[in-house]
C-alpha cells in the first residue's frame, strides 16, 4: 500500500490549516503524537504538525510515561476577564474529582484565545466557555495531579501563571514567573515539557532556547538554566516529546529535530535523549543517527525504554523515500545506552501506508497507528497527513521481536496523539474545531464523552 498516488485538492488546504495547525501551540511546522511543535497539526514547538504536539498534556497519574504531574484534565468553571483572573465557577466545595481544560480558538485573523473550563466529568456534556478563565494566546496547563493549582504558560510571552482552585470552585490567580530571565520569549510547546519534582523544583524543556528551565513552583521564581547546547545544530529546529518519562531520579525526555525550511522542512536522521538527574540537575545527552523523530516511548516490562518515530517522521516517509524510514528502536536507562541490536521498521510491522506513533494506553498498554492513504485528499504536506483522520490503531506487543494488530473495530483518527490519564480513566481528546474526550480503554479507543469549542490541548486535573 506505500507510495500511492494521492488526489490532491488544494481548496482542502485551508480547512485543513485551520482545522488543525491550532492542536499545537506551536512555532514552526512539524510533527508527531504530539510534539510540541506543532506536529499534531502543530506541535507546539513550531511546526504545527500535531495539532497539538504540543502539548501534550503529563498523564495525571503518574505513570511510566509521562510524569503524571503534568496530566490533568478540565472542564467548565472559572471565568475571566482577559488578564486571567478567574472569576468564579459553577463548581460548589466538595470532594468530587474536577479537572481544568485549557482550549484554543482563534479568530479569521489567526488571533487566539484561551479559555480555561473547569468541570467535573470528561464522560459526557458540552463544556461551556460562558464561565471560563479567558487567556489570550495559545495557553497550555499543567500541574501535579490533585493539587489544586495550575500552572498557565502562553505563545504571547514567557509568563508562566499560577492559578489555584478555591472552595467554590473558582480559579484564583496566585502567582506568576517570568522565564524571560531565561532567554524565552513564549511558553507554548506540550504540557508535558513541564516537569514537577516537588513543591520547590519543576523544569520546563523549551527546543527554541535550547535548555532545561528550573523553576520554583512554591515561590514563583526562576532557579537556573541547564544547557542543552549539544542538540542545537544551524539549519534545524530542536523539539521535544510530549511525555518525558522518569525512571528513579532519572527525567529522561526525547528529542527530534527537523530542518528549517518553513513548508519544506523535513526531520532529521538524530535520535535525541536527554536524561536528567533531578536531584542534582546534570545532564547526560545521548544521541545516534538511527533515524528521524523519534520522540514516543514506554517502559516495558523487561526494563527497556521502547521509542518510536511520531506520525509526522512516519507521513514525510510515506510522502519522501528520501525520508528515513520509521523505525522502534530501545533505549537501557541505567546503562544509559541504546540497544545497537535492536532496530525495527515501523513499516514492517502492519500492511500500511504508513506507520509510526506509539501511544501508551491504560495498564501500560502500548498502541502503534498505521495509515491508509487511499482516500487523502489534502495537500502534500506531512502535518495535515498526520493530522487527516485516516490512521487506525492497532495493538503493539513489544519484546526482542515487535509484533502488532490492527484493531478493526476501531475509529480512525488523526495520527497524532496525546492521551490523558486520570484517577477516573483515561481520555483522547480528539482536536478540531470542536473537540472530544473519547473514552480510552485497554482495547483501543472507546465512547465519545465530553466536548468542548476549540482544541482542547491540554488538561490538568485539579482534584
Amino acid at each position: 500500500m506505500k507510495h500511492k498516488k494521492m488526489n490532491v485538492k488544494w481548496a482542502l488546504l485551508l480547512g485543513f490549516v485551520n482545522g488543525m495547525s491550532a492542536f499545537a501551540c506551536g512555532s514552526d511546522d512539524g510533527g508527531g503524537t504530539g510534539d510540541g511543535d506543532g506536529d499534531v497539526t502543530g506541535d507546539g514547538d513550531g511546526d504545527g504538525d500535531e495539532t497539538g504536539d504540543g502539548d501534550a498534556t503529563g498523564d495525571g497519574d503518574g505513570d511510566a510515561t509521562g510524569d503524571g504531574d503534568v496530566g490533568g484534565n478540565g472542564g467548565s468553571t472559572g471565568s475571566g476577564d482577559g488578564d486571567g483572573d478567574g472569576e468564579g465557577g459553577e463548581t460548589s466545595q466538595s470532594d468530587e474529582t474536577l479537572f481544568a481544560v485549557a482550549t484554543q480558538t482563534s479568530d479569521e485573523n489567526d488571533v487566539y484565545t484561551s479559555y480555561i473550563v473547569v468541570t467535573d466529568s470528561l464522560a459526557s456534556g458540552t463544556l461551556s466557555l460562558d464561565h471560563a478563565t479567558e487567556i489570550d494566546g495559545r495557553a497550555i496547563v499543567a500541574g501535579v495531579a490533585g493539587s489544586g493549582e495550575l500552572y498557565v504558560g502562553t505563545s504571547n510571552n514567557a509568563v508562566v501563571s499560577r492559578y489555584t482552585l478555591s472552595d467554590d470552585g473558582a480559579l484564583d490567580k496566585t502567582g506568576e514567573v517570568d522565564f524571560l530571565a531565561a532567554g524565552l520569549s513564549a511558553v507554548n510547546e506540550y504540557a508535558g515539557q513541564f516537569q514537577f519534582v516537588s513543591a520547590t523544583k519543576a523544569y520546563y524543556f523549551d527546543g527554541s532556547t535550547g535548555q532545561v528551565v528550573v523553576w520554583n513552583p512554591q515561590a514563583m521564581t526562576y532557579t537556573k538554566s541547564v544547557s542543552l547546547a549539544d542538540f542545537v545544530f544551524d539549519g534545524e529546529i530542536l523539539t521535544f516529546g510530549a511525555y518525558p518519562i522518569r525512571v528513579g531520579d532519572t527525567l529522561f525526555a526525547f528529542a527530534g529535530w527537523r530542518t528549517n525550511e518553513g513548508q519544506a522542512t523535513e526531520p532529521v536522521d538524530r535520535v535525541g535523549i536527554v536524561a536528567l538527574d533531578t536531584t542534582d540537575d546534570s545532564v547526560e545527552l545521548i544521541t545516534d543517527d538511527t533515524c528521524p523523530y523519534v520522540r514516543d516511548g514506554i517502559v516495558a516490562d523487561d526494563g527497556y525504554i521502547y521509542l518510536a518515530t511520531e506520525a509526522w517522521g512516519s507521513a514525510m516517509h510515506y510522502l519522501n523515500d528520501e525520508v528515513t524510514a520509521p523505525c522502534l528502536l530501545r533505549f537501557d536507562p541505567q546503562a544509559l545506552e541504546l540497544d545497537e541490536s535492536f532496530h525495527v521498521d515501523l513499516t514492517t510491522l502492519l500492511d500500511a501506508d504508513a506507520v509510526g506513533s506509539l501511544v501508551v494506553g491504560p495498564d501500560n498498554s502500548a498502541f502503534i497507528l498505521a495509515l491508509d492513504a487511499q482516500d487523502y485528499e489534502g495537500p502534500p504536506a506531512g502535518r495535515p497527513l498526520a493530522s487527516a483522520p485516516l490512521w487506525q490503531w492497532a495493538t503493539l506487543n513489544i519484546g526482542d521481536e515487535p509484533t502488532a494488530e490492527l484493531l478493526s473495530d476501531s475509529p480512525l483518527t488523526g495520527g497524532s496523539q496525546l492521551p490523558l490519564h486520570f484517577s477516573d480513566g483515561s481520555y483522547l481528546p480528539l482536536l478540531g474545531d470542536e473537540s472530544t474526550f473519547v473514552a480510552f480503554e485497554s482495547a483501543g479507543p472507546g465512547a465519545s464523552g465530553a466536548s468542548v469549542a476549540g482544541l482542547a490541548f491540554s488538561t490538568v486535573q485539579l482534584r
